[in-house]
């Protein structure tokens, strides 16, 4: 049995006790989103290793990266929503109807597990001891995997076929209620469109074939406030739909102006949920090509890509927005009861 002399032990024991940086798991913290989108970047200089961002610097871009993907590639469109009952379901089927649509339904907000995974990876890079030594992490490497993994998600056993015939696909979700939630989803789709829908009515609680939903006031407030304040800042990829003014015209200025669809158009309303109940039986996707919408659809204008200087100032503002809501403690919680709980959301 080997004995350990005391040097020994004392080094043992000062490696155990390594410090580590504090971070807060919570959520996203200040530059966290410059870490996710490729734009905090490590320096080397003569003088050592320089933090872009922590030099006060505006960080370089690097989010072009056609070595490892293009993350502007895909056309992505986001229906978002708090909760239910603010017409997401409408909406997911109306875009389903236009031909070359992939539009997925919900998934329980699977990009939770991502946003942990990535913000752990961050946390390890700024971890100090030997216990966590590794290789420098490729961020946009990881992000490239992700938007592969909710590809796949979309267009399920389907994949190889749709992946040559879609031109816009997403998915339709009402768990993502929170700023920081909504800056991750952003430095990983960075040129998506979103389609935020919500209700302007909101003081009354709602049921809807057995469940009760006494939570949604509370969650169509809160994250109607945010959705609105999002799209003000970023209209050339947000709009907004209010349940109370669903029309054909509303849908067809975001067809043609947020979309970039010409030659078509939305001729009524896909009304089937309207009893916003969940039925085991409607789980497929149904394309309505021919009945919600007439004339043939041009997509010779449809490219989400924004210009790498719009890219960079878009990340310097959900940059800014971050350092905004943990100052005055606004939009970075929600209802949790209402987020584990499927009787409200």
């Amino acid at each position: 049995m080997t004995t350990l002399t005391l040097p020994a032990v004392l080094i043992l024991t000062l490696l155990l006790l390594a410090p580590i940086v504090p971070t807060d798991a919570g959520r996203i913290s200040s530059g966290f989103f410059h870490d996710l989108s490729g734009l905090l970047h490590t320096h080397r200089t003569q003088g050592g290793t320089q933090d872009g961002l922590a030099s006060g610097a505006a960080p370089p871009i690097d989010d072009l990266r056609p070595d490892v993907c293009d993350l502007c590639a895909d056309n992505w469109l986001f229906v978002l929503a708090a909760g239910g009952r603010t017409g997401s379901t409408t909406a997911m089927s109306m875009f389903n109807s236009v031909p070359g649509f992939e539009i997925g339904g919900e998934h329980m907000a699977v990009l939770d597990a991502e946003q942990d995974y990535l913000q752990h990876v961050v946390q390890t890079e700024r971890a100090k001891g030997l216990a966590f030594q590794h290789r420098p992490h490729d961020l946009h490497a990881l992000r490239c995997s992700m938007q592969d993994r909710m590809k796949r998600l979309v267009f399920g056993t389907d994949f190889e076929q749709l992946a040559r015939e879609v031109r816009v696909l997403g998915f339709k979700e009402i768990r993502y209620l929170t700023l920081d939630k909504m800056a991750f989803i952003a430095s990983v789709f960075p040129c998506a469109r979103f389609v935020f829908t919500y209700r302007n009515e909101t003081e009354t609680a709602v049921r809807a074939d057995g469940f009760q939903h006494v939570d949604l006031p509370h969650l169509w407030n809160q994250a109607g406030m945010l959705y609105k304040h999002l799209a003000n800042e970023f209209p050339q990829q947000m709009d907004m739909l209010a349940v109370e003014n669903l029309t054909t015209e509303r849908y067809n200025t975001i067809l043609h102006e947020l979309l970039g669809v010409e030659g078509c158009l939305f001729t009524k309303i896909f009304h089937e949920n309207a009893g916003g109940g969940y039925t085991r039986n409607d789980s497929h996707p149904v394309k309505r090509a021919g009945v919600l919408i007439d004339g043939e659809c041009d997509f010779s204008g449809v490219d989400f890509r924004l210009p790498a200087e719009a890219q960079a100032r878009n990340a310097e503002r959900w940059e800014a927005l971050l350092q905004e809501s943990k100052a005055h403690n606004k939009w970075q919680n929600h209802d949790e009861t209402g987020q584990k709980n499927g009787n409200h959301l």
